[in-house]
């Protein structure tokens, strides 16, 4: 189920991109090479889900062990969610340096990015070294960190481009409207994103049945999401 709805995020992240590059003429080379390169990741996301999904339901058909033990298909998903979540945030962060001007608020959400992206590695990692689930259980905790530190991540760049956005509002009608739609978009996908994460840990805590595994293939769809309806929100 996880990923036929992450499936359907990644078919309205096409639509989203399809509309960035119809409208993005004055953006700068980088910033057109960082969406590609997302989306490039978003899709090889959903590559390694389908391809994980065969595996599993053609291939060991009426196998119940593999219902037991990941692969590196399924190992690969918390390294290319982090990848793409550090990525995200780091374009934040960059923004909010621009608007606010405050380095330590910069580096608190660099810091949660670096944090998230060696996470997502580390449980990769991890994943490929001990497929067995009940075994992988006792490595909880890197999941763990790395999810935390997406979320804190994800909740101070709300509150802070929320908070100095609304100080820019009041100039005319027309901006007001346009940052009301990125306020409103910001807050939207950054409680979302922050949502998941804390609900996947505590799905982890709380059962050792890999439940998680459902909503760990949203991640790198809402990030992707997030980062592309904000510049279209423009």
């Amino acid at each position: 189920i996880g990923i036929f709805l992450s499936l359907i995020l990644f078919g309205i992240i096409i639509s989203q991109v399809f509309t960035y590059f119809r409208n993005c003429e004055k953006d700068p080379m980088w910033q057109k090479l960082f969406v590609l390169i997302v989306f490039a990741l978003d899709t090889l996301s959903s590559i390694l889900a389908m391809a994980w999904m065969y595996w599993l339901l053609i291939d060991n058909w009426g196998q119940i062990e593999a219902f037991r033990y990941g692969d590196w298909l399924l190992a690969a998903d918390p390294m290319v969610a982090g990848i793409v979540a550090c990525m995200v945030q780091c374009f934040f962060a960059w923004r909010i340096q621009i608007i606010t001007r405050k380095k330590w608020l910069t580096t608190v959400i660099v810091f949660c990015a670096c944090v998230t992206v060696c996470g997502g590695i580390g449980s990769g990692i991890v994943g490929l070294l001990v497929p067995s689930y009940a075994v992988l259980a006792k490595f909880k905790q890197i999941q763990i960190i790395w999810l935390i530190s997406a979320a804190v991540g994800d909740i101070v760049i709300t509150i802070s481009l929320t908070y100095h956005l609304r100080r820019y509002k009041g100039s005319s009608e027309a901006t007001d409207e346009v940052l009301g739609r990125i306020i409103n978009l910001t807050v939207q996908n950054g409680l979302l994103t922050s949502l998941v994460a804390i609900v996947i840990i505590c799905l982890y805590l709380s059962t050792p049945v890999p439940y998680h595994i459902t909503l760990s293939f949203f991640i790198p769809k809402l990030y992707s999401n997030t980062v592309l309806s904000s510049l279209n929100a423009r």
